[in-house]
């Protein structure tokens, strides 16, 4: 599940978690603050997400398995020879890179890529956050 092209994340600078919604970053953010008066302005952060790519490459995760199970004696020489060689073979390489592209799009972690945007809430008179001269919240009406 690569991300979009418009999907975002947001957190406050240096944060060790970021969140999908603005809102929400601000609200994390919040609670460090949430007894104080005036209420300070916070700063998030707006991130791109990167794409999600296999742990290693084919070769690589060819390399590990055939020596772990060779390692570990859980083949004689003959067959870790073998599943070297086989290894080696251009289609066995492309399969399990076709595997390793599978497992990075079921993936659903996403990882922070490039800064595209600082964003300052403040607070109104009454405490309440505004984004860009707006209601970081809107009233909800039945």
């Amino acid at each position: 599940m690569n991300p979009t092209e418009n999907e975002r994340l947001y957190g406050t600078p240096g944060a060790e978690s970021l969140h999908f919604e603005l809102s929400t970053a601000y609200e994390h953010a919040e609670s460090d603050f949430a007894d104080d008066e005036p209420k300070p302005d916070v700063v998030i952060e707006e991130w791109t997400i990167g794409p999600v790519r296999p742990p290693a490459a084919a070769d690589t995760v060819i390399e590990w398995l055939v020596e772990r199970a060779c390692d570990d004696d859980m083949c004689d020489e003959g067959l870790c020879e073998s599943w070297e060689i086989a290894g080696s073979q251009s289609e066995v390489v492309a399969a399990f890179q076709a595997a390793l592209d599978l497992f990075a799009s079921k993936t659903t972690y996403r990882m922070a890529d490039t800064l595209v945007a600082t964003h300052a809430i403040t607070h109104d008179a009454d405490g309440n956050p505004m984004l860009d001269g707006e209601p970081l919240y809107r009233p909800v009406t039945p």
